[in-house]
């Protein structure tokens, strides 16, 4: 912003410490001090001026604090329809997320908040994101519900819990049901079905 500011690294919090120590004076002088002011008769508390030093001291305090607190994460997109990202396929089951063409807008939302859940975890394989096809499941099996389609033969299975935790999670009127997935290309896949 300013270059002269680069020679000072620490301009940042001391700036703060500054105004916090402005903020804190104020204050004090608001709630405690007594004022004289010439236009009011002497020796008399100005409840106007501690007001205006109450204010401009919360304002400080408030100011110098504000860069400082957390802010919440930006609600991003993960992924859009048709991609694909990598974790460590190596070691982690795949997730296929799905939604169904028919409820694509008000499930698109569901199924950025169970992938932010996937990611965030950093338990992942592949992750993939599309439309359901019809050679998977039909839409009348799957509508206004999540479907979790997994292999009970195979270990991912273990998985089964912690899904439907991030699933009630995101949404917890849907129903959610467990289905078997016997399709050859199912060992370490499982896939998420989100039609709202």
């Amino acid at each position: 912003m300013f270059p002269v500011l680069a020679e000072f690294p620490n301009f940042p919090e001391n700036f703060a410490i500054a105004l916090l120590t402005l903020g804190v004076f104020f204050f004090l002088l608001g709630v405690l001090g007594k004022v004289h002011v010439k236009d009011f008769e002497a020796g008399t508390d100005s409840l106007i001026v501690r007001f205006l030093s109450f204010a401009i001291g919360s304002f400080f305090i408030v100011l110098s604090i504000g860069p400082f607190l957390p802010s919440p994460p930006p609600d991003l997109s993960v992924l859009e329809l048709g991609q694909t990202t990598e974790g460590d396929s190596a070691i982690y089951t795949d997730f296929d997320v799905y939604i169904c063409e028919q409820s694509k807008n008000s499930s698109n939302k569901l199924a950025q908040s169970v992938m932010n859940k996937i990611v965030k975890s950093e338990r992942y394989g592949l992750l993939t994101y599309g439309l359901l096809d019809k050679d998977i499941l039909s839409n009348q099996d799957v509508k206004s519900k999540f479907t979790i389609l997994v292999d009970r033969e195979h270990d991912e299975s273990q998985e089964v819990q912690r899904i439907k935790n991030w699933l009630r999670a995101s949404d917890s009127n849907l129903e959610i049901q467990v289905l078997d997935d016997s399709r050859p290309v199912s060992e370490w896949r499982i896939v998420i079905v989100i039609c709202k």
